[in-house]
């Protein structure tokens, strides 16, 4: 499978990001077969509509309002990365880059929102 084709569900400017970042390091498409398909895997979830929808009822936890499948999907990625630094191999790999633009959109509006509603 090419880098194209694990990349083509991903918005346009993070699939564009990967893209040209693995065309200089191709080491970020993993190193062993296992490293390959577990970097695949991340980018397949991280390329998910549902990876971190907007819900529709905000909740407030200490006093920020959050969304719930943004708290769930933020808890669950922490838990995983507690004893890692990576989410695969010991190397930073497209699976940590598409992960992370897929969650940033959603920090950068809940940061917003919460400016917004607290000050």
């Amino acid at each position: 499978m090419s880098s194209a084709d694990v990349f083509s569900n991903l918005f346009y400017p993070l699939r564009e990001l990967l893209v040209g970042s693995v065309r200089q390091d191709q080491r970020q498409l993993g190193v062993s077969e296992k490293d390959k398909a577990d970097i695949t895997q991340w980018i397949e979830k991280a390329a998910q509509p549902d990876f971190v929808k907007p819900d529709a009822l905000p909740v407030r936890h200490n006093s920020r309002t959050f969304r719930p499948s943004f708290i769930t999907t933020v808890q669950s990625l922490d838990a995983y990365l507690v004893p890692r630094t990576y989410l695969v191999s010991n190397y930073l790999t497209a699976a940590d880059i598409a992960v992370y633009g897929a969650l940033r959109p959603t920090f950068v509006r809940v940061l917003h929102d919460a400016q917004q509603a607290f000050g």
